[in-house]
């Protein structure tokens, strides 16, 4: 059945019913939010960890959300990780829109960091020759005709 017949079905049978299409808004029009993002205020104040479609990390404090999921965070670092060592970029306040969240949650800052704070350049340096690694390991089943896995890589 297609969706506009459904919903011709559905608006005929609050039409048969002799009421209004506002007092079966609900039955009709789903809800606009996901259920999630009405969660999203017990963390509103509190230092969060958001983790984006591109593989960012991002933390910061949760000042404010809207039915779409797009956040608020003050006070935002960016945080690049390499094995156990991390150092974090300070972003200032950014608004993430909400199609391109891939995780979302609290950070409990009573638990001890099992990370180990480096200079930027030194965990950059260990980023750049950990892609390199991956990149050959790509190339390499790629080669041996693990097509999925290294179709996102340039021919050389």
């Amino acid at each position: 059945m297609e969706f506009r017949q459904h919903f011709a079905e559905q608006q005929q049978q609050v039409v048969a019913h002799d009421s209004t299409a506002a007092d079966h808004y609900e039955e009709i029009q789903p809800n606009a939010a996901p259920n999630w993002i009405t969660s999203l205020e017990e963390e509103l104040d509190k230092k969060v960890l958001v983790i984006l479609r591109d593989g960012k990390n991002l933390i910061g404090m949760l000042r404010s959300f809207d039915q779409y999921g797009n956040l608020m965070l003050e006070g935002c670092v960016q945080r690049i990780v390499v094995n156990t060592f991390y150092n974090d970029i300070y972003q200032g306040a950014l608004i993430i829109r909400g199609e391109n969240i891939l995780l979302f949650g609290a950070v409990d800052e009573s638990k001890p960091s099992r990370l180990e704070s480096r200079p930027l350049w030194e965990v950059l340096e260990m980023n750049e020759e950990l892609e390199k690694r991956e990149n050959r390991r790509r190339r390499n089943l790629r080669h041996l005709g693990d097509f999925l896995y290294g179709y996102d890589l340039p021919d050389e």
